[in-house]
């Protein structure tokens, strides 16, 4: 397989993308319950995000043990939904001996004499027939096999008895709301989903923009008031990104770092941010300059102050403007330069002695290869991984990524370089594509990527290698986040 790594031109050059609302790395809970606590409070939670943060150890429970650290890490790229983060989870879910159980019971009872049946029982992508109880643990998975897999015959009703089964399990370990929300992050159960015909195909029911108020989905009606399926007036169903919410039938970015230069009101409506009574910047949450107070650079300040200091200013007066924490020059407000910059002269700058961790979250291939034919043998789609690589004199760092299979849009969220110096990213930073095979493995593309120092925000980045002789083009996006 041939990987490259994309190049997003802008304004005739190279151009790194923004994409990414920040998250706080401060926190000392790692884990998916303790990130899923942490981003609760964020704007664009939910109930359900938030049912899922305060339920979260009996959730762990009642889920498959191998969704929980993919979950976790997905919180930690900066994307406030505990909920949409299990549902990217399932990317890297892994079949448990119950599953395992339930697969063969299956193809003895269920589908007898089919080919490879117990192979395909749970692959990702291709509609398997077990996807439906992946994401659980191994008592919703042994009570599906006890109901619904060992009669003779039982593959025309295993989808809906399956749907029954594991909504009464997880009820009875949940109770029905956190169930609800916890079944809700993997998708519609069937009973949402179109009925089927005799011949195994949909039921033709004919949704168009006279009959359907939402958004029309494998030619049923839907509310379109959920990510997975959002829109109005009859017009085809949208799957909303990570981060997106659904708004009156459009997917829209919440209001944050990435869609506001101003601040954020209690509504969720952007503000200029240069108002005493909505002050702030960059996306943060609006505040009210009270008192002697004035709004100043999206920050509130002394009024006197601006007038007189050399420094900069805060609520508390004029201050020095050399501390990281209180940076700033000519009477301007103060600001907090962050983890991994210092105060210079005045100003915030990157600071070249800092520790980063590299995240390496996705890449898109094209569907073909250099030469235009398959990427595997028999039409087969690549399996994709990242090596990544950074070096500076004698210090050099390298590591890569788990193989995805069956994909040209690998997703694997994947802290690969860990505790660079910023100095070390900065001189030499590339990223390589290749495509996981039995034998050896096949090169798909890549190059080094000129990282800057805005690149070191935490936000997570786009960038295009181009092809060449013997590459395609591929796009990653990744992540750099201080230690």
């Amino acid at each position: 397989m041939k990987r490259s790594w994309i190049v997003v031109p802008a304004l005739g050059a190279l151009a790194l993308v923004y994409s990414a609302c920040k998250t706080d790395e401060a926190a000392a809970d790692t884990s998916f319950c303790g990130r899923a606590a942490a981003s609760s409070s964020c704007a664009d939670a939910t109930d359900c995000d938030r049912s899922l943060a305060a339920g979260c150890g009996a959730a762990r429970a009642a889920l498959n043990p191998s969704l929980e650290a993919s979950a976790a890490e997905c919180l930690g790229t900066g994307i406030c939904r505990g909920s949409v983060c299990l549902g990217k989870a399932l990317l890297f879910a892994t079949p448990t001996a119950a599953h395992q159980e339930l697969a063969k019971d299956y193809c003895t009872f269920c589908e007898p004499g089919q080919p490879s049946c117990e192979a395909s029982f749970y692959k990702k992508g291709s509609g398997a027939v077990g996807a439906v109880v992946l994401p659980y643990g191994e008592a919703t998975a042994r009570r599906v096999r006890d109901a619904c897999a060992r009669v003779s015959g039982c593959g025309p009703t295993f989808r809906s008895c399956a749907a029954e089964a594991i909504t009464a399990s997880v009820d009875e370990a949940l109770g029905a709301e956190l169930s609800a929300c916890t079944r809700g992050a993997f998708g519609a159960d069937d009973d949402e989903r179109p009925p089927i015909g005799a011949d195994g195909g949909p039921t033709v029911l004919t949704c168009t923009p006279k009959n359907c108020a939402g958004c029309c989905e494998n030619d049923a009606c839907q509310a379109g008031t959920e990510l997975r399926a959002c829109g109005k007036g009859g017009v085809l169903c949208k799957g909303c990104e990570a981060g997106e919410r659904c708004n009156d039938g459009r997917c829209e970015k919440p209001c944050g770092p990435d869609t506001c230069a101003g601040c954020c009101d209690k509504d969720g409506r952007c503000q200029e941010g240069k108002a005493n009574a909505a002050c702030g910047a960059a996306g943060g949450a609006c505040q009210a300059c009270a008192g002697a107070l004035t709004c100043s650079g999206g920050s509130c300040i002394d009024a006197s102050c601006k007038a007189t200091c050399s420094g900069c200013c805060t609520a508390q007066g004029c201050q020095p403007g050399g501390a990281a924490t209180a940076c700033g020059t000519g009477g301007a407000a103060c600001v907090s330069c962050g983890a991994g910059r210092t105060c210079r002269t005045g100003g915030c700058v990157l600071d070249p002695a800092s520790f980063w961790d590299v995240v390496i979250v996705s890449a898109e291939l094209p569907p073909t290869n250099k030469s235009g034919a398959s990427w595997d043998g028999f039409g087969g789609l690549p399996d994709p991984l990242a090596k990544v690589y950074s070096a500076e004199g004698a210090s050099s760092h390298t590591a890569a990524t788990t193989y995805v299979t069956d994909t040209t849009s690998p997703y694997w969220l994947a802290t690969t370089l860990t505790n660079v110096r910023a100095s070390e990213l900065l001189a030499r930073f590339s990223v390589e594509v290749w495509d996981s095979d039995t034998v050896y493995d096949d090169y798909v593309g890549g190059c080094a990527i000129p990282l800057t120092a805005q690149v070191f925000d935490g936000g997570l980045y786009q960038y295009t290698c181009p092809d060449t002789a013997s590459s395609v083009k591929v796009k990653v996006v990744f992540r750099v986040k201080p230690r």
